[in-house]
């Protein structure tokens, strides 16, 4: 991603103790989901109360050594990271086995296996897989590009995405709403309310992008003051958010539509298939054009990065109002096999 060696030294020692965090995460994040899936969403938010004061308490004492701990720099930050997973997961098993009444799991049925819902699981789920395998390809190919123009577009890029990631919650939360309620409603046979439902939450993503980018145009020079940077590096990550602060108009829409409302619908696949296009087909290749062709500076192939949170309105506009997307994914009960002995 960088051919600085500082920061590849740096990142191999994050890395090394950060592995260890995802396999917790995929247990905690699958129970998390399952809970909001019954519309128990209050855990999840009391997790990611809890696992961010933990883990700003743990970085401000393992980075810098306060509090009587030891210094450890960029590894304290990985081991804060760590033991955030590992008070998620705790909480969150907690509930799931001693207090929640719908989803009713007991510990065999967490590490257990069943291949009664199999089929349907992958059917539903390999698209979302792809297309958040595509997503994260991508990004990884968005930071080489970057990191190959100096450690100040480096340095200004990560400033950025820190900020831009507070404030996308609500995108993100919109989205994830949309995707149970949408789902909910389908999965019922009630789709004469799926039409109204559609364009009423069209007008709250559009409402909380146009809040989300109020808020970042307004706060940007304060949130990266708090950073002690150079003010090279400071001027770029003002400049990258001023970009942001447009672009998550865009996200706060086009997401929710595809990600929420469209998969949530029953059709995961459009997701992937727009997703994948977009990036792979545009944005990629002229961010790397602009970059390493043309040697345009690092605002204008910032802006060919994130172009497609803009672009992808129009397509998830109209296909989100076609409703072309509704499937019904649940079973008839009948079609249940009876595991009962």
């Amino acid at each position: 991603l960088t051919n600085e060696e500082a920061v590849i030294r740096e990142g191999v020692d994050y890395l090394k103790i950060l592995c260890w965090t995802f396999l917790l995460f995929a247990v905690s994040n699958s129970l998390v989901l399952s809970l909001r899936a019954v519309e128990t969403a209050f855990i999840g938010a009391l997790i990611s109360v809890v696992t961010m004061f933990s883990n700003i308490g743990l970085n401000y004492c393992l980075i810098f050594g306060h509090l009587g701990m030891p210094a450890m720099g960029i590894r304290g930050a990985a081991i804060a990271t760590l033991v955030s997973r590992v008070i998620e997961l705790i909480i969150v098993l907690v509930y799931v086995l001693f207090f929640d009444k719908k989803l009713k799991l007991r510990l065999k049925d967490i590490f257990g296996w069943d291949m009664t819902y199999l089929k349907d699981y992958f059917h539903a789920a390999l698209p979302q897989i792809g297309s958040g395998a595509a997503w994260g390809f991508a990004q990884a190919a968005q930071s080489a590009i970057l990191g190959r123009m100096g450690e100040t577009a480096i340095a200004a890029n990560s400033i950025a995405s820190v900020v831009f990631s507070v404030v996308v919650i609500i995108s993100n939360a919109t989205s994830s709403s949309a995707n149970v309620v949408i789902g909910k409603t389908v999965g019922s046979g009630r789709h004469d309310l799926v039409r109204a439902y559609t364009k009423t939450l069209q007008v709250i993503f559009i409402v909380s992008g146009l809040v989300s980018g109020a808020i970042l145009f307004l706060l940007k020079g304060r949130a990266v003051g708090l950073y002690g940077v150079s003010p090279a590096t400071e001027d770029m990550a003002i400049k990258f958010l001023t970009v942001l602060s447009v672009t998550i108009i865009g996200t706060s829409y086009e997401h929710p539509v595809a990600g929420g409302i469209v998969s949530g619908g029953g059709n995961p696949k459009y997701a992937f298939v727009t997703d994948a296009l977009f990036m792979w087909v545009l944005v990629l290749p002229l961010s790397a054009i602009a970059a390493f062709l043309l040697d345009a500076p690092p605002l204008i192939v910032f802006c060919c990065l994130k172009c497609d949170q803009i672009l992808k309105i129009i397509p998830h506009a109209i296909y989100g109002n076609s409703f072309k997307w509704i499937r019904t994914l649940t079973r008839e009960k009948k079609e249940i096999p009876d595991t009962n002995p």
